[in-house]
């Protein structure tokens, strides 16, 4: 908590300010009741914080092959909600997310949590999703198969537990 030293016509008055915090606080009212009021702190985050990550699968000119793409670590327990799927054209693509602990790295098929798909299209998008994530997890991506698209780019939404 800090204190603001303020003139003001010719008298000099203080006056605090807030530190970030869930709530904030109120600042100080000035000595006997005069002089200007503080700021009050930041309010915080209201409700579930949401991150996100953004995976973009590159063919490199041509139609994106098939196999792992690479890996994500979540530092923090969230759950994914939503994951889309954007291409750069029309076409049709099947990615695999598996999601694995640091200790049994690397992810595997057998971890597999869910698979995207665009069909004749350049996007796709599913809601609605509960797929929960342990901080330090490892998300890998794979893709299945593609036609015609040769960049793709993987948004997962993420709200924190």
């Amino acid at each position: 908590m800090g204190r603001l030293k303020i003139r003001q016509g010719g008298s000099w008055y203080y006056a605090g300010y807030g530190t970030q915090g869930d709530s904030g606080y109120s600042g100080y009212s000035g000595y006997s009741g005069s002089g200007i009021s503080g700021y009050s702190g930041y309010s915080g985050v209201s409700g579930a914080e949401t991150s996100a990550i953004n995976f973009v699968i590159d063919g490199a000119g041509g139609t994106i092959a098939t196999g792992i793409k690479g890996d994500v670590v979540v530092p923090f327990a969230c759950n994914i909600t939503e994951a889309w799927l954007l291409a750069d054209q029309s076409g049709s693509i099947s990615v695999d997310i598996w999601i694995d602990s640091y200790a049994n790295y690397p992810p595997t098929v057998a971890d597999q949590h869910d698979t995207y798909t665009i069909s004749g299209a350049t996007k796709s998008q599913e809601t609605g999703l509960s797929i929960a994530v342990s901080a330090d997890e490892v998300i890998r991506f794979y893709v299945n198969s593609a036609t015609t698209i040769q960049r793709c780019l993987v948004f997962l939404k993420l709200v924190r537990t």
